[in-house]
């Protein structure tokens, strides 16, 4: 394990932490803090021996669960006046003062983003852990793991998931649909010219020789219209809006001017008397909206 090396790593807490290890053509995942980490799809788990222990202690730097007293009875204690040369601490009473270690190991064949894997752990902590994603969230969410882990961008989805304010996970949520801002244009861009190149790279020329940028909502709107009805009504409807004379159409045009106006509440300030009291609304209803609209978007989107 000396010559492993960290291509990924992700810290929520002193004492809960993931991490990506390679070692020549083998990954593991590493969990600090999951106590109750299931299997990860693709992944087989591993018995935690000296040398793994050795090379994530000294990588992640995890915090200890132990006092200071029960720290000294494990590390002071040596073979000094013993006739037995010293052989190293025992690993697992040297694991015992750390938060739960696991590791796992890829499949042979496993390509997938490991932000990707990451994502699903998070989501099993989530579920046993007392958060506040519900059941039914976590379900989608799960849904949403199914999508080409190449295209949505997992790693802001981990780093907002255990925020204790809810709002953190609506905004990213919100990122992975400015992730396709750029989507429609690019497309008519392409159709114009007769162009096969893929829409993102357009996009990328577009703004890096132009300084161009899509209008963003429009590019919401234009985006929200390939959603579920169904979703956009539940975010209509959880923000306090009269649903019953609107057709298909409005519905689309009004989501996504409130899904942006939820946006812009929460990212920018706003003095006393126009603030927008967030914690009215349901936020597991509103993110179980996102994430499905999310999901519709990204099947149409990169459905060819």
């Amino acid at each position: 394990m000396a010559a492993s090396v960290v291509r990924e790593s992700l810290s929520f807490s002193p004492g809960r932490k993931l991490m990506r290890l390679d070692l020549d053509a083998r990954i593991f995942l590493c969990s600090i803090g999951f106590d109750n980490l299931n299997p990860v799809p693709g992944f087989d788990e591993l018995e935690l021996d000296a040398a793994f222990l050795t090379v994530i202690l000294a990588e992640a730097a995890p915090r200890p669960k132990a006092s200071v007293a029960q720290i000294r009875d494990v590390v002071e204690v040596g073979e000094q006046g013993s006739d037995y040369p010293y052989g190293g601490h025992d690993p697992d009473q040297i694991a015992s003062l750390f938060p739960s270690i696991r590791v796992f190991e890829a499949d042979p064949l496993y390509t997938q983003e490991i932000w990707n894997a990451f994502f699903r752990v998070c989501l099993e902590e989530c579920e046993i852990s007392g958060s506040w994603i519900e059941p039914k969230l976590i379900e989608t969410l799960r849904a949403v793991c199914e999508l080409d882990p190449e295209k949505i961008p997992y790693k802001v989805l981990c780093r907002s998931i255990f925020d204790g304010d809810p709002t953190s996970f609506f905004l990213a949520l919100y990122r992975c649909l400015e992730a396709l801002y750029a989507f429609s244009s690019a497309k008519k861009v392409a159709s114009s010219l007769g162009l096969i190149t893929p829409w993102a790279d357009i996009a990328a020329v577009l703004e890096d020789q132009l300084g161009w940028h899509p209008r963003e909502e429009g590019s919401l709107e234009q985006l929200v219209r390939m959603a579920w009805v169904g979703d956009l009504k539940n975010v209509l409807v959880t923000l306090g809006e009269d649903i019953e004379s609107l057709d298909d159409d409005a519905i689309a045009s009004r989501a996504a001017r409130r899904i942006y106006w939820l946006r812009n509440s929460i990212v920018h300030y706003r003095p006393a008397q126009h603030a927008v009291d967030l914690e009215r609304f349901d936020w597991n209803t509103l993110c179980e909206a996102m994430a499905g609209i999310i999901l519709h978007i990204y099947t149409e989107v990169f459905s060819d």
